[in-house]
């Protein structure tokens, strides 16, 4: 294969800068993991959900999707909430209501607000810094 000899001159380890590292969010003080690094935008975190990790069950939620119709239904114990890709309402209990931006998705998985669904669920948002808790008990 002869790939012949050479030097190495650095060996560089990238780091994050304390602005660019992402944020952790926990549940009650339980540390999250996501698909996708979790965004700011909107004065919020925005996450995307996935069955394969523990935040919808450490949230206390169950979800329901339908690719076909591009529905998703988020439900607690005294919450329904519907959402529609692609538009910037929902309701919650049959009640009408506007999110800060329209529901999308990322690579198939729902996108939403953190802090915002976390408090229309009733739960205490914690910031400290790039650390997000959330309390539901």
């Amino acid at each position: 294969l002869g790939w012949g000899d050479f030097d190495i001159a650095l060996i560089e380890f990238l780091q994050y800068t304390e602005d660019d590292r992402p944020a952790d969010v926990y549940i009650d003080g339980k540390k999250q993991d996501f698909d996708f690094e979790p965004e700011y935008r909107n004065d919020d975190l925005y996450i995307t959900l996935s069955s394969q990790r523990s935040f919808l069950k450490d949230m206390n939620l169950i979800y329901e999707a339908s690719r076909k119709k591009g529905t998703f239904r988020l439900l607690s114990v005294d919450k329904d909430i519907r959402l529609t890709y692609g538009l910037d309402h929902y309701t919650v209990n049959g009640k009408a209501d506007t999110l800060p931006e329209r529901f999308s998705s990322k690579d198939g998985l729902p996108v939403i607000p953190l802090k915002y669904f976390a408090k229309l669920f009733g739960y205490i948002v914690e910031v400290d810094g790039k650390n997000y808790n959330i309390i539901t008990k």
